[in-house]
């Protein structure tokens, strides 16, 4: 497929999801409970019963099948303004209603902060098969000339091991050959204080077994029902929704996403293998936001849960996360913004998102996370710094960096790769 029919499709899927009610999902919405109001009980099997008789007349009349909590891990004193992201739930219907309707109604109950609608998020990136070996942006943004600030030969190394660096995305394949050796580990799950998290047996890296310990042990989300054995990071998806301790990608091509991602943060550098990074030096944290039960196209589905976790995670380690978005779609929405807010301003996360891909110069719009505050959004150049027409511009784009026939990591390999969300790492 050449460029330019990449861009004709791109620009189909996306014009497909805005005439699915411009872009919003029909059988799923969010809302917050006040904070004068107890949290909603929800059992093991789904039942829920929120202690207040009208709003649950309100939710069997409208079908709403499954009430979950929006971002499980979020902490009683995460807010934004009014809003606390602890009481934020997600509703799903068991078919088909005027969801903007139903959104409305919620949130005119006395009992009820707000409301809003959810917009599908998907993956910035158009791949192909591998063609080029050279690096080409590296020269582009003068890494070298940056590295040699460092004497490399005496044992300096450009970059900081307490730096995070997070790809929130399908998930890394950690095991890569070229990205092992910067994993991050998290040292406060390090039960047995052997000082690291994974190991080396019978011929493949595995989780630590002497870390296994079922227990929370740094509870940097306050509560120890959750985030147990979080090594190397989290998987917020897992197969349907059920979140897990190993952020592996799915198989197949498009999952190799987090992956390509992950490469271009900071696979090892001048260790004979492989590609190069500019941060050469840094770790990086596998978040996996994506279900692996997704047939076609992969969607983000827990994208701004792993927002949060990267950032209460940097956090709690004692450092702070540098958290790599590279997805998006159209559609503003309050909380999304109040997540970012939280993790920005209590975590001290440094949050950046791919600004989009598709347009062919056609439509300069807005795209989320990259279009909302306290997110540095990033547009994509070719070679030479020319802007091709293809990625994105818009007055919320902050910079720009290459994004096309860029070489990275993918699942046991690597790719060459173009997108906005290319050049976000």
């Amino acid at each position: 497929m050449n460029h330019f029919s990449k861009i004709i499709y791109l620009t189909i899927f996306l014009n497909l999801l805005l005439s699915n009610q411009n872009g919003f999902l029909k059988d799923q919405f969010l809302f917050c409970l006040s904070s004068n109001v107890n949290l909603i009980n929800i059992n093991e099997d789904d039942t829920f019963k929120t202690g207040i008789p009208e709003l649950d007349s309100w939710l069997k009349y409208n079908n709403v099948l499954k009430i979950e909590q929006w971002l499980p891990i979020a902490r009683e004193n995460d807010h934004s303004g009014s809003v606390y992201l602890n009481r934020i739930y997600k509703a799903k219907l068991n078919n088909s209603k005027d969801v903007k309707k139903l959104v409305n109604e919620i949130q005119e109950l006395p009992f009820i902060h707000s409301a809003e609608l959810m917009y599908p998020r998907i993956p910035f990136y158009t791949p192909n098969d591998p063609q080029y070996n050279s690096q080409w942006f590296l020269d582009q943004v003068n890494a070298n000339q940056g590295w040699d600030f460092w004497n490399i030969q005496q044992g300096e190394l450009p970059g900081n091991t307490n730096i995070i660096l997070a790809s929130v995305d399908t998930g890394v394949d950690w095991d890569h050959p070229d990205l092992i050796g910067n994993i991050w580990q998290n040292l406060g799950e390090d039960a047995d204080g052997d000082g690291h998290t994974i190991e080396y047996i019978n011929g493949q890296w595995v989780l630590d077994p002497g870390d296994l310990n079922q227990i929370d042990d740094d509870n940097h989300d306050n509560d120890p029902a959750t985030l147990i054995d979080d090594l190397i990071g989290w998987d917020c998806s897992g197969y349907n929704g059920d979140q897990d301790n190993d952020p592996r990608p799915g198989s197949g091509g498009g999952w190799s996403h987090g992956t390509h991602v992950a490469g271009l943060l900071n696979s090892s550098t001048d260790n004979n293998l492989g590609i190069s990074s500019v941060a050469f030096n840094s770790n990086v944290m596998s978040v996996k936001v994506s279900r692996e039960s997704q047939q076609g196209q992969i969607f983000i589905t827990e994208g701004y849960l792993g927002i949060l976790y990267a950032a209460q995670a940097g956090h709690g380690a004692g450092s702070f996360a540098i958290i790599n978005n590279s997805w998006g779609g159209i559609g503003y929405n309050a909380y999304e913004q109040d997540v970012i807010n939280v993790c920005h301003n209590q975590y001290k996360a440094i949050v950046l998102a791919a600004a989009g891909n598709g347009d062919g110069g056609e439509l300069y719009g807005t795209h989320y996370p990259s279009s909302y505050d306290n997110v540095i959004s990033v547009t994509a150049l070719g070679s030479n710094d020319n802007w091709n027409h293809w990625a994105n511009y818009h007055e919320t784009v902050d910079i720009s960096a290459p994004g096309e026939n860029i070489r990275s990591t993918v699942i046991n390999n690597y790719s060459t790769w173009s997108g906005t969300s290319m050049a976000t790492p």
